[in-house]
C-alpha cells in the first residue's frame, strides 16, 4: 500500500492519496476473500422524518516552505536565518477543512480541521503526520483590535513514535506601506517536544508561500458536501467573500 506506487499526489493533499490507495487495496482484499464489505449506510433524518441537509463547507490546500533552528527559541528571524545556515529546512502540505463555511465566516474564533504531513530531517528523516489539526483564520488580537491573527496547531508524530508540537500563525496587520502579501504568506512558527505547547519550546523559525504554490493554492479551493454545484459556488463565493472583506478592511479601507 505504499503510495510510491504513484508519482505524485492525484488530489489535495498527499495524505489523502495515501489513504484513499489503502481503502482501495482493502476493498480488493476482502472481495478476494468473499468478505462481505458495503458502504450502504442507513439515511439520517431529523424528527420529521425527512433527510437532514448537511452544512456545505469549504476546504483547501496549502504548502510552505522555509527553515528553523533547534538552537534558536528567542526570535524568529534567527531562528530562519540560523536554520538556512544549519540546513534546517521545514516543510508542509496541510489540507483545511471547515464542515460548515457560515460558522467559519461568523463565529468569532473562525476555527478549521487541518491534516496532512510536515517534512522537518531535524526531527525526523520521514515524514511527520499532522493530527489534530486547528486553523483558524482572521482571529482578532484582543491587545490591539486593528491586528488579525491566522493561527495554526497540530501534534506531529513522526515514524519513529516521536511527538511534538507544532503552532504558528501569520500576523496580518496594516504597517507603514502596503505589506498584505508579506503578512499572508508569511507563517511564524514553534516547535515543542511532546503533543502540547506546555511543553518545553526547542525550536522557532518561518515559511513562505512560493508564487508557484500560491497558485496551486487557489486551484484546490472546493466546496465540502455541498448537494448541488449552486450551494457549492455560493459556498465558495461565502469564503473568498469573507477573506477579501478582510483583507480590504485591513490593508486598503485607511489608504482609500
Amino acid at each position: 500500500m505504499d503510495r510510491a506506487i504513484l508519482p505524485r499526489p492525484v488530489g489535495t493533499n498527499p495524505l489523502l492519496t495515501s489513504s484513499a490507495l489503502a481503502e482501495r487495496s482493502c476493498k480488493l482484499i476482502a472481495q478476494e476473500m468473499d468478505l462481505p464489505l458495503s458502504y450502504n449506510f442507513k439515511p439520517v433524518s431529523n424528527e420529521n422524518g425527512r433527510l437532514r441537509e448537511e452544512p456545505v463547507g469549504i476546504s483547501f490546500t496549502e504548502t510552505m516552505k522555509g527553515f528553523f533552528s533547534l538552537n534558536e527559541t528567542e526570535d524568529y528571524e534567527t531562528g530562519y536565518r540560523k536554520g538556512k545556515e544549519e540546513n534546517s529546512p521545514f516543510e508542509f502540505t496541510l489540507t483545511i477543512i471547515s464542515e460548515d463555511v457560515q460558522s467559519l465566516v461568523t463565529i468569532d474564533v473562525h476555527e478549521a480541521g487541518m491534516i496532512g504531513t510536515m517534512e522537518a530531517p531535524a526531527l525526523s528523516e520521514q515524514p511527520l503526520t499532522a493530527l489534530h489539526g486547528v486553523f483558524n483564520l482572521f482571529v482578532i488580537d484582543p491587545q490591539d483590535p486593528e491586528r488579525k491573527r491566522m493561527q495554526y496547531s497540530a501534534q506531529l508524530l513522526s515514524s519513529e513514535g516521536k511527538k511534538f508540537y507544532f503552532e504558528g500563525y501569520k500576523n496580518v496587520h496594516n504597517d507603514r506601506g502596503i505589506d498584505v502579501w508579506q503578512d499572508t504568506t508569511t507563517l511564524f512558527i514553534n516547535i515543542y517536544e511532546g503533543d502540547s505547547s506546555v511543553n518545553k519550546l526547542i525550536g522557532k523559525g518561518k515559511l513562505k508561500i512560493e508564487i508557484r504554490d500560491f497558485m496551486r493554492q487557489l486551484q484546490t479551493i472546493r466546496a465540502v458536501n455541498a448537494p448541488s454545484k449552486v450551494k457549492g459556488l455560493r459556498a465558495v463565493s461565502t469564503f473568498a467573500n469573507f477573506f477579501a472583506g478582510n483583507v480590504y478592511r485591513t490593508y486598503f479601507r485607511k489608504f482609500r
